[in-house]
């Protein structure tokens, strides 16, 4: 499942410089690529139930199955993943550029 979402977000990746190429400004791969990885990021936050407050996280546990809980946290999990070839990428070129 891991080397599945790694295999997506690079797709992803290729897709972006692809687009960014037949635009014909390579710059914007820092932004389009920083934008899809922050995409992915804040839902990878929202199924692992960050912007819950601690009072309902806290009922949640008691309250949900397991199942659900570990569908959610493979979710998270699996977003995460995706975003990371992006944010890399969006970081390493926005370094690269500034020197």
């Amino acid at each position: 499942m891991l080397l599945k979402s790694f295999s997506f977000g690079i797709i992803i990746l290729l897709i972006i410089i692809v687009i960014t190429v037949f635009q014909g400004d390579t710059r914007l791969i820092i932004s389009y690529s920083g934008y899809t990885g922050l995409f992915f990021l804040v839902m990878a936050a929202f199924f692992s139930g960050t912007f819950i407050s601690p009072d309902s996280r806290r009922v949640d546990s008691f309250t949900e199955n397991s199942e659900w809980f570990h569908q959610r946290t493979n979710w998270s999990t699996s977003l995460l993943i995706i975003a990371l070839p992006n944010l890399v990428t969006c970081i390493l070129l926005f370094y690269l550029s500034q020197r």
